[in-house]
Formats: C-alpha cells, structure tokens, sequence
C-alpha cells in the first residue's frame, strides 16, 4: 500500500497577477500564480505590419523564471521600502502564512526575506477548520501591508523605516534592524461592528498615516429575510499608527446595502472609496456627501439606501466581477460573464473630491476574468481561471462636444443655482481594444477520459515489439475546460506525434546529417536540392531527396563515398557544403548544374590518432582528436587553420554566436548599458507621471478575439514576423489612434534593439570543457581566454564567470556540451551539457551568472542486466553526439536529446512557457541513434529524420494544424495541446471505441422568468413576468452531441436535446448483452437526468440509453453516416444520480437506493436494490464490488452477487469527509484497504485508511491506466510492473499528477531521501513541504495520520541537484546515489503514457 504522488502537468489557471520591476530596476516584470506555481514573465516588443500598410508596435510576454512553492497561493503584492530599487513580492498561503520575498541577482534565485506564520493554536484560539482565504492588501504609500485571516484577525506588517525615522526605534523594533515587527489585531474587540462577518479590506489614499477602511456585515441576513432586515452592511476605517500599535475608528459608516462584495479605494486627488455591491454602486468620503446609483431593479426592492440616480439602457450586475482603476476618475470592470465596462467618475468643477455622477459604458466582450492589472499606460491583462489569459492594448479617442445635459438629468440630482452648471463640455471617450498576447489554460478540468489518437501503427511495429506498448502511446487525455462561453475540450499530448512521410532501412548507420545546396539559377526557394548523409563504419553513403528518394552513385558522386563522415554542414547560407571524414575536410559549391570541390585540407599531417568528433558554426570548424586535442579551422572561401595554444586537454566543445555582445565584458558595454537604465528610468519617472491620464471608452468590433485569444499566437519574433501578421491583422480592430507615451516607449526600445543589431558585430565564442571539468570561453576574434569557470563538471546551482576560487573538485566526466541561443530574441546563451548519465542546462545571466535550470528531461538508462548484443548497440549510441541544435523547426528554436533508452526529446524554445520538452515515444524503438533536421522545396519548417536502433530511417514532419487547418496544434505548452472551442459549459466526455466518436453533454444557459411549481392537480409552469432592468435567473438547457475525433465535427444525426429542466447527471459508456445478429456485450452510451424543480416539487430523473449506429451517408454528407438512435427512455421515481455496469448489468443509483437492472429486449428489468440511508452522488465498480459515495458520509463498499442477484454493504469508512467528485473537498486523497481478517475494521465493516496525502487543489476526475513496459523480456521487475496500473488524476488548476504503487523496499529508500531533502534543502518562501502534504480534514482526528505517499515532485529535484549534494544525501541516508536515481528512473519509465 505505498504509493508516490507526482504533478506532470503544472496548473495554468491564473489566479493572481502583479505587474512590477521583479527581476531588476530596469525590467518590468509581470507576475502570475497557479496553484502554487510562481511565473514572472518580461514584456518584449515586436511590430505588426497591418493591411493598410502602417506599422502598429505592441508588447508579448516571455517567461523567464518559474518557481515551485510548497503551498497554495493565496493572494500576491508587490511592495518596495527602504533603499530597494526594486520591487519585492509579499505572498499570502492558506490558512494564514505570508512570505516576502525577491529576486537576487547575484544567486540568479528567489531569496526570502522574511516569514510570517499565525496558525498556531494561540492565533487560531481553537479554531480547527478555517473557511476564510486570506486577504492581503499593501498600502499604496509602501508604510505597511495587511492580512485578515480566519476572518477577524487582522495582521500588520510594518515595512522598512526612512533614514529619517531611524533614531525614533523604541522596543518593537526588531534588534539590528531598521524594520517593525509585526503584529495582530483582534477585530472584534474594536467595535461591535465586526464581530460578525468582514467582507473585506482595502487601504486609503491622501492620509497621513496608514488607514484601512474596512467593509462588514454587523447584522447578517439573506435573501429570504430581506422583507424584515436588509441594508445590514457598516464599514469603518482604521488609522494605524505603527509605532504605538494603536489603531483608532476615525469613520465608521452604517446602513448599507445586505449585499455589498467589495471595496476599491479612488486614487487622488478624488480619494475616498468605491463599494461594489451586487447590484448598486455606492461611492463614500469622509468629507464628502455619498454618491449611489442602482444598477437593476432587484436593488431598488432589496435596499432602502438612497440611490440618487437611475442609469437607463444599464442592466448588470456586480457579482463575481473583477475592477481595476487605470486613471484618477475611471475603473474598468470585467463582469462575471467577461463584459469590459469603464466608469468614469465624473466630478464637480469646483470640488474635485465630490461625485456628481457616473458614466457606464461597455467596451467589449473578454474572457471570465479573476483578476485585471494594468501594465505600462495602456495595457490591460485579464487573467482567468476558466479561459485563456489575454493581454489587452488599449487606445482611447477623445472627442469632445459640447451639448445640453438634458441627458444626464436623471443621473445629476445635486440641486445648483448656477445656470453655468447645466451646460458641460462633455467628452465621449471612445476605446479600442487589441490583443497582443494569449496565455493558453486547460482549466478548470472538468470531466476526463483517456481517448485513441488518430493515425495508423502499422508502421512502427515489428515482430520484437509490443503491440500493447505502443497503444499505451498512442493515447490522449480529453478534458473539458472552461465555463459558458469559454467552455473548449482540452486534447493533451505529452509526447510528439510525427507524421510519418518515408521510411526506410540502412544497416550499421552510424550517424547523419541533411544538408541544402542553393541553386544558383532558381530563384523559387533556397532548399531547392536537399542532400542527407549516412555515415557507416567504412563508408558513406549519399542521398538525394527529392519527390523521390535516390542514392548517388558512388563511382560518379563528388561527394567522398569510401570513408565514414565525421560532420557534415552548410556554410555561407546555403552555398557551401563542407564534409568532414577521417582524413579530410572537403567544401563543395554548386556552379550551373554541377556540383564541384571548392577546397579540400588534408588532417593527416596534423592528427597522429583517430579523430573523436567535431562541430561547426558557420564559418569556423572545430575537430577534436582521441588524444583530447582540439584543432580550430576557418572558412572565408578557402579553409585556413587557426593556432590557438590551449593549456590543457579537452573533454568536448562547442560554438556560439554572440549576436548582442551579452559575453564582451568590456568598458563600452558598460557604458552602453549605464546610458539604457537613465533611459528606462526616465521613461518609469515618465510612466508614474502619467499613470493617471485620462482614458476612454469604445466598442470593439470583433468580440471572438477578446472572448477567445487568438489561437495562433506564436512564440518568435524575428524568424516568424509574417506568421504572426497574419494571425493577429485576420480579426484585430487596426486603430487610427495610439497612446503617444506608451508607442514612444515601445519604438524607442525597438531602436535600442535595431541599434544594437546594427552597431554591434556578431562575436564567435569557443565554449570547451577540460578533462578535469573546468569550462573555458574563448574570443575567437581575439583568440583570448575571457572566462574559465571551474568545478563546471559538479553541476551546481549557480556558477560566476568572474573570480572564481580553485577548489578540490569531482571527477564527473563532461561528455558533450552545445551552446544555443534563448528568449525571443536569442539574446540569452544556454550551455547544454551531459555530464555523467544527466542532463545541465545553464543559463547565462545579463551579470554574467551561471544559473542552472530546472528541467525533466532523463536520458538516464536503467541498470538492469542486458545482452551482449545490448551492450553493444548502446556503445554504438556513444559514437554519436545526444544533443542535437535545429532551427525553425515548426516555427521554434531549440535542440535534440537523442541516444538514451529511456525517451528522446524535442525541445523548444518557446516565449509561453520558456523550454518545453516534448518527448518522442510513438516510435518504442529506442534508443533514437541520429537525428537531422530536414528541409526542402516541400518541408521548409517542419522537418526532420532520426535512425532509431533497428536502423530503420524515418522522414517525419511536426504537424503544425490539425485537419487542414481547423485545429492549431500548440507545443508553446508543458503538453502538446489541442484546444476545440464548444463555446458551452462542457459536462461529460465520453469515448465510444466502436464507432471511433466521442460523446460530449453540454448546457447551454439562457434566462427564464419561469418556475414550475404545483398547481390543483399536477405541476404547472408560472411565469413572472419583471421590470425591463430586472436579472433574471439563468435556466441550463442540456444537450448531447457526437463529435468525430480528427477533426472534432458535430455529426448532423448526432444530437439529442434534452427535456425542459433535466439536468445530465452523468454520462458513461457501458457494456450491456447484445441480442443482435452476434452474441454478447455490446457498448451503449448511458445517461442518468435529473428534473431539477423548484424546492416544492418532488424531483425525479431518467435513464436514457443509446446507441451509436452506421448509416448508409447521404451524397456529399461523409458525416452523416454515424446516427446517435436512442432505445430506452423511461421515467424513474426519484433524481438518477449515476449509471455504471457491473457483470453484464446495470447498476445505478436513484436517490438513496442503488438499483440492479438487467437490459433484454430493450427493456431494463430490475434485479435487487439496497438503501443506503444517504444521498449517492458518485459511483464506480470494479468486478462484482461497487463504491458508493456520500456528500458528508464519505464512501462505502457495495458487493453484488451475480449468483443470487443480491447486493449488500460490505464495508464503510467510519469517518465523516465531505467527498468532492474524486476526492474529498480539502484536496486530500486518501487509500484504503478492506481487511475483513484485521483486528481494528470491527469485524470487517470498516474500511481501514492506508494512505494519506493532500494535493493542493481539488481534484475533479480520476482514471486509471496499466503501467508502461516496453520489454518485460528485460527485466524480472518489469514482469511485476506489467500487472500494477497508475492512477491519473486532473484538477481544477488545470494540472495533471499521477498515484503510482511502489514496493516497499523502494519506498523506504524514496522516504528516507524526502526526508533529507526537506532537511537539506532550502524552500521558497520558507515553506515546509511535509506540512504542504500532510492530510488536512474538518475535524479533528484522533488516530494518527498514514503517511505512505511519497512526494514525487520533491523527490524528482534529486535529478537537478549537483553532484555533491547528491553524494551528500546518499551518504547521510546510507545509499548511494546510483540507487536513488535508478529508482526515480523507474518510476519515469513506468508513468511514460499519452
């Protein structure tokens, strides 16, 4: 009973959002939180070429750090004191934790600062089960920030003192220290105001000293009780004195509208505050008269407040809505269906702090919105937990008119004498919105199901393989995500599927490469004639690919044929081909039809041994020899050798081109970049002084781009400039009129970046490795030694090029290292390099810092006993270099990982998510001993070949689209993802195998003013009928639909609609016996309803069941040849919650009862039933045992006898857990185990908890699948692993984990190296990852927790600690480190699915 927990897919729903100056004084940084992941992404600008031929410059984003926290994430401020020049991040945890923390340059890391813990007895005064968030809130002058937490405490965090405050320390502050220390405040020994309920806080502008205005309900009501108590919200303001701790009511308010939500504080110089509440606006000062207006007629009836005005043709509400201030007077508003509104607080001439109305205008239609945060001066991001993340460019247009007001009579009620003030300059302020940038989401994970893919494997398989293996591939996981009209269906891939185009077989391939050679007389395309290279033991061989594949004779080829290649490549841009053999360097040209040799250099002279590899970068060659000796060439025409004396042997090499000069460290530079920071200094001073212009409204044209994102938003700039034109001029408003400042700035960083390009001159580096692990760079222009940076070979976290210190190092042999280019523009190097068995990556900082990153890309192979024959394919893999660079490969930089047994990798360099690995498993052949990749006149983008250990030679391309364009296929993502837009609440997906179509129920809501409810004899439908503004309640209309699965159609006989006020319960094909011309089960697709009513009528359900059948298609209709034909429908009497099938029957569960029906003549005939006294809402079986589950009463065991047609309880939990569809409510999973022979299970009733383990996000859906074994034959083990099954899990973050079951002996090593990284390594945030784990319940617990789940994502950072650590670790836990990795090894190899 011992498992690991591991997350393969990271959450996507962004929850919070802060733009600030993170990384550096001089970057502006956007922040966003999923879950507990920490993302901080960096603006770059690019320029789009519109239709009427004007240029339009627009910010995207890049990622640039991401970091795991061992904690949910509540809410995330940024804050700034004392001499910091820049911003920090205050973070608040569930239940009541907050950290702040920043961005250190020189450890190229997130340091903590200080930590803050409450949740001790003493804070929480008893207090078990919190159901209160934290709400964090800073305020805008950077004195202090302030948390509520269990929801009447309230926590102060002074920040850092002035220099000029200093000598004013007494005894609360801290000792060596120029800061406060915190403390709390009982809120309800203030004021009997808030001993009820706090709604929230929010921190004022112009005061002296820190004053929080805080929003309650001192009387609590709801709906039914509004006719005798309503308008039972107060507020009061608080004015902290941080050093005497005392914090005076200086202005409470009383009588406010029962359904206030929240609280926004008006920048100055107008100040006060705005309060939303449901259905009204209020705006309150302290100085000033109120201001109120009713935005429906619901709150004229549900409040006595004094509205002043009525907004005509205004008919919305404010619940679950989002608001953000983006000038002094105007607040954009993201409704809880994604409407963009501004309102405009307009003012009075003479007093600036006294509303006189409010302007509501809508602007467009965006995604669902959980928080809005304004960038620069005129960007907007919206980002969501139930749709994409969108960035939003906004203009405005002023025109101004003057008119009478007799329009704004009804909204003025202020009584003026001055005939002056019925006449105004009004302006009509028109916006304009664009989007830049889309941040894909899979949340919120509904409904999943694990579904074939498309395409045949009869090509991938051979007489030695696995049928099984390679279906365990060939798989996806179909999710529904989003909510109303973000509602999509969500086709995740982990691994890459090519499409194969050729395939053929060369035996004792050793290696290849794809070459170009450019016609001098077509002017069509540059890969006009595509060359590939096999190189064997003894010879190589050429061949031409065309629209045919053909080999050259070797007689009459150019080309050296009799001896093996060592590196082949193009130079001068296509012009030349330079070939390296053992004994040669040849360079070929084409001239009029012919190809002809150039220049040839003969290596004998020079190498007294067996050369060992070389690499080129155009125009420089480097060949290292078996004796460790490295020989520099360069070509400029002709080849010409380069003298460069290096004082020590080299282990590997390899070339970079510094196309911004990142590597020059000289005085210039320096200068140059002095000169860049007084710019975008003065540009922030700039940007502060205008943060509150005046800004306008519009409607937008096109409402899809704002709803959806743009689907085809890419990730490049320079090398796919016109890719992403085309995409975003398709929908995109081309506005006349742009922000000055903000277009200023973006053009004058674009002349910053053209300037560079132009002045600066590309630099040439050599990056080698020594034997003993030291890493040099050298200046190939100067044949300099510019940096060395010892102990490279240890791995370790951070590295400095400059001033190192010589220290006694490890012998960890560097096999290989490739120096790419990273960021959008290529501007930031990556050193790869595989040292030992493992994969580094670094990462060189703009200070000239190493900073190693986090990755899961294992190239390690398991230690089991092999072959011979094994043994030597995998020497054979030692030839050839694993890491593989390509370029514009499907539109993305980046490299190959190539030569384990374990998975090969592509990965890309992406602006979304930085490098993303996709591995390749669709060909089980490993390992994969070449790849190249491979352009043409047909292939210019997507191309590429590799020879997997069969020497079978497969030309592949990366599909791009789906369906000919109809589906955009995204690998800017941690999974390869397909995204169908449904536009509807998705609620069930289902796979029928048979007719290859997946089912899908969705709900489409509309507004009714109907009600059923009952009437003399049976039960009626009553309308009622409401004012014209009146928000009527939404009615779900629920549907079934096939839809295909390559290019996800709806069928046309495919659809069925369901009853007025049925709901779907569940959705599920089940096996059921078949009477038809064959014998046997057959697979039906089920469905359970429910008639939800009003609370005065009885509810009942159905059972509807289906099936899918061929039809003969109708001309020109290919999708009409699949009917969805339904055969029973039958009204139960009660609410049919679940169906599922167990030995050829039909088990569901009406009400309390669970029923057994048995399917004959189309008919279901009931067989037993047994009440369970509660509520049944979720069911599964397995064999003849059935698990039931309770909302409150947890789960219980269900046996049916198929002999006696019976069914019974088996066993129960005894405790009280609130299960929440797969798990229970508090995010925790929870084993058990039924042991009818144990001494503590009363006698068998009870079923006994194994295992404990909370997830940290509510999990939605579960699924099993068997473990991945590519060759049981191998290994006694893997005859073990064959019969355990993995346990997928998906949540409502959007991310992806897995339940894998280990034995026992692994599991006390794996528990013993959790235990040493918890106390070893240091956490972000100063989290505690065995707190973050451990089981959280409602109640109290009086018997110990069962602690027999591992953490995987904690155990899988033993793969990218360094060497010393690992030995460390090993040591203290009395292993080694080579059965730690083999066993996480292990655990990646039997989790390799979709």
């Amino acid at each position: 009973m011992f498992s690991l927990y591991k997350t393969v897919h990271p959450p996507t729903g962004i929850d919070n959002s802060v733009y600030c100056n993170f990384r550096n004084a001089n970057e502006n940084n956007l922040i966003t939180s999923s879950g507990n992941r920490l993302n901080v992404y960096k603006f770059y600008p690019y320029t789009i070429n519109t239709s009427d031929e004007t240029k339009t410059n627009k910010l995207k984003l890049e990622l640039v750090e991401s970091y795991y926290l061992y904690g949910t994430i509540s809410s995330v401020k940024s804050c700034r004191y004392g001499n910091m020049n820049k911003d920090a991040l205050i973070i608040a945890f569930i239940d009541a934790k907050l950290s702040v923390v920043e961005y250190d340059e020189d450890q190229c890391d997130l340091i903590t600062l200080s930590i803050h813990y409450f949740e001790d007895e003493i804070e929480t005064e008893g207090l078990h089960y919190n159901i209160y968030e934290p709400i964090l809130k800073v305020d805008p002058n950077m004195r202090c920030a302030c948390m509520l937490i269990y929801g009447f405490k309230l926590v102060v965090i002074p920040f850092a003192l002035n220099q000029d405050n200093s000598e004013q320390l007494d005894e609360n502050t801290e000792p060596n220290s120029k800061s406060l220390t915190s403390y709390t405040i009982d809120l309800r020994k203030i004021d009997n105001w808030l001993e009820m309920r706090i709604i929230d806080i929010e921190f004022l502008y112009g005061y002296y000293e820190p004053t929080l205005f805080i929003l309650c309900e001192s009387n609590m009501t709801w709906v039914g009780r509004y006719a005798v108590k309503k308008d039972t919200c107060n507020s009061v303001a608080l004015s902290l004195n941080l050093n005497q701790k005392t914090h005076p009511i200086i202005w409470p308010v009383d009588k406010l509208p029962s359904d206030c939500l929240k609280s926004y504080a008006v920048p100055d110089p107008i100040g006060g505050v705005l309060i939303f509440a449901s259905n009204s606006l209020i705006y309150i000062n302290q100085s000033v008269p109120s201001y109120a207006v009713s935005l429906n007629s619901i709150a004229r009836t549900t409040s006595h407040y004094p509205f002043k005005a009525y907004l005509e043709n205004i008919k919305i509400t404010l619940d679950s809505s989002q608001a953000l201030f983006i000038s002094h007077d105007r607040i954009c508003i993201s409704l809880k269906g994604g409407e963009l509104y501004i309102i405009t607080l307009l003012t009075d001439t003479e007093s600036l702090r006294s509303i006189r109305s409010f302007n509501i205008e809508k602007c467009a239609n965006s995604v669902i919105s959980t928080g809005l945060t304004k960038c620069y001066d005129n960007y907007l991001f919206v980002g969501s937990r139930l749709g994409n993340s969108v960035l939003l460019k906004y203009n405005e247009i002023l025109d101004e008119t003057s008119e009478n007001t007799e329009n704004n009579e009804q909204m003025d009620t202020t009584n003026t004498s001055n005939n002056e003030n019925d006449k105004m300059d009004k302006k009509t302020q028109n916006y304009s919105f664009e989007i830049c940038d889309v941040l894909l989401n899979t949340a919120p994970c509904g409904h999943s199901i694990v579904g074939e893919s498309v395409g045949d494997l009869s090509e991938y398989l051979t007489d030695q393989e696995s049928h099984n293996s390679i279906q365990l591939n060939h798989i996806d996981l179909i999710t529904s995500s989003g909510y109303t009209k973000n509602g999509s269906i969500s086709v995740l891939q982990r691994s890459i599927r090519p499409d194969l185009i050729a395939s053929f077989q060369i035996q004792d391939t050793i290696d290849m490469w794809s070459v170009n050679l450019l016609d001098p007389l077509s002017d069509l395309n540059e890969y006009s004639t595509s060359y590939l290279f096999l190189s064997k033991k003894d010879s190589t061989i050429v061949l031409q690919i065309g629209s045919e594949i053909t080999e050259l004779d070797k007689e009459t080829c150019v080309f050296v044929t009799k001896e093996p290649s060592l590196y082949v490549a193009n130079l001068v841009d296509n012009k030349y081909i330079i070939q390296i053999t053992i004994s040669k360097i040849f360079v070929y040209t084409k001239e009029d039809t012919d190809i002809k040799l150039v220049d040839s250099f003969s290596l004998n002279s020079i190498f007294e041994c067996h050369l060992k590899s070389a690499y080129i970068l155009d125009p420089f060659i480097g060949i290292l020899n078996e004796k460790n000796e490295l020989f520099l060439f360069k070509f400029d025409g002709c080849l010409s050798r380069i003298d460069v004396d290096f004082d020590a042997f080299v282990s590997c090499f390899s070339f970079y081109e510094d196309k911004i000069n990142l590597l020059s460290n000289t005085e210039m530079s320096n200068k140059e970049n002095e000169e860049e920071k007084m710019d975008l200094n003065e540009s922030k001073t700039n940007e502060k002084k205008t943060f509150f212009n005046d800004v306008s409204t519009s409607h937008i044209d096109d409402e899809d781009e704002l709803l959806y994102g743009n689907s085809g938003l890419d990730t490049k700039t320079s090398s796919t400039n016109d890719y992403i034109n085309r995409l975003l001029t398709e929908k995109n408003p081309v506005n006349s009129t742009t922000n000055l400042n903000t277009s200023i700035k973006v053009e004058k960083i674009q002349t910053q970046i053209s300037h560079q390009s132009q002045i600066k001159k590309p630099i040439f580096w050599l990056f080698l490795v020594t034997l003993d692990g030291c890493l040099k760079i050298y200046n190939l222009e100067t044949l300099n030694l510019e940096f060395s940076i010892l102990k490279f070979n240890q791995a370790l976290k951070s590295l400095s090029l400059l001033n190192q210190k010589n220290d006694k190092h490890l012998n960890n042999q560097v096999h290989e290292i490739l120096v790419v280019s990273c960021g959008v523009d290529n501007n930031r190097p990556l050193i790869v390099a595989r040292i030992e068995e493992d994969l580094v990556i670094y990462e060189i900082s703009e200070n000239l810092k190493l900073k190693k990153l986090n990755h899961e890309i294992l190239i390690r192979d398991k230690k089991t006993k092999r072959k011979n024959s094994q043994i030597e394919e995998n020497e054979r893999t030692k030839q050839t270099p694993y890491l593989r660079k390509f370029e514009n490969l499907g539109s993305f930089n980046g490299f190959a990982v190539i030569g384990s047994t374990l998975s090969s990798y592509l990965v890309f360099n992406t602006a979304r998510s930085g490098l993303t690995s996709h591995p390749i498993w669709k060909d089980t052949s490993f390992p994969i001993i070449s790849f190249t990749q491979f352009k043409n006149s047909s292939i210019t983008m997507s191309g590429f070949i590799y020879i997997n250990k069969n020497y079978d030679i497969r030309i592949c391309t990366l599909p791009i689209d789906d369906c000919k364009g109809k589906l955009q296929i995204y690998y800017d993502f941690p999974w390869v993802l397909k995204k169908i837009q449904i536009r509807q609440t998705v609620n069930f997906i289902s796979y029928h195998e048979e007719s290859k179509t997946y089912a899908i129920c969705y709900n489409q809501q509309e507004p009714t003013n109907k009600l059923m409810q009952l009437g003399e004899e049976d039960k009626e439908i009553a309308e009622y009928p409401k004012d014209d503004d009146f928000i009527y309640p939404m009615k779900s209309q629920f549907f079934i639909q096939l839809y295909t699965p390559v290019e996800w159609e709806p069928l046309p006989y495919g659809k069925f609609q369901l009853g007025e006020w049925e709901h779907v319960s569940c959705l599920k094909i089940i096996d059921l016996p078949y009477e038809g011309h064959t014998s046997g089960l057959r697979s039906y697709l089920a469905a359970s309803t429910i008639f939800c009513y009003s609370e005065d009528v009885n509810s009942r359900g159905r059972i509807i069941i289906f099936d899918i059948i061929e039809t003969v298609p109708e001309p020109d209709k290919p999708l009409t040849n699949t009917k969805l034909k339904s055969i029973y429908e039958k009204e139960q009497k009660g609410p049919v919650s679940c169906l599922e099938s167990v030995n050829s029957h039909l088990i569901g569960c009406v009400g309390q009862k669970v029923f057994i029906w048995e399917f004959k003549n189309n008919e279901l005939i009931g067989k037993a039933f047994i009440d369970c006294s509660f509520y049944i809402h979720k069911m599964v079986t397995l064999k003849n045992f059935v698990l039931i589950a309770d909302m409150h009463k947890s789960i219980s065991l269900v046996r049916f006898q198929h002999e006696y047609t019976k069914l019974s309880f088996v066993a129960k939990d005894k405790h009280f857990v609130d299960i929440f569809s797969s798990a229970d409510s508090e995010k925790n999973l929870s084993i058990y185990a039924y042991q009818n022979d144990s001494h503590d299970n009363q006698g068998g009733t009870w079923l006994i908890k194994k295992a404990e383990f909370n997830v940290g996000s509510k999990i939605n859906s579960m699924f099993r699948l068997k473990c991945r074994v590519n060759d049981p034959s191998m290994d006694k083990k893997a005859t073990m692993a064959e019969k355990r099954q993995v346990t997928y899990l998906t949540n409502l973050d959007g991310g992806i984990g897995y339940l894998l079951p280990i034995s026992s002996k692994a599991f006390l090593r794996l528990f013993m190296l959790q235990n040493a990284i918890i106390v070893m390594k240091p956490h972000y945030a100063g989290l505690n990852p065995k707190s973050y784990r451990m089981y959280k319940g409602r109640r109290k617990e009086l018997s110990n927790f069962q602690k027999n789940v591992l953490d995987g994502d904690l155990l899988f950072e033993f793969f990218n600690m360094s060497y010393p650590e690992r030995n460390e670790i090993a040591k203290r836990i009395k292993a080694t480190s080579e059965q730690l990795l083999d066993d996480l090894t292990e655990v990646y190899q039997l989790t390799c699915h979709f």
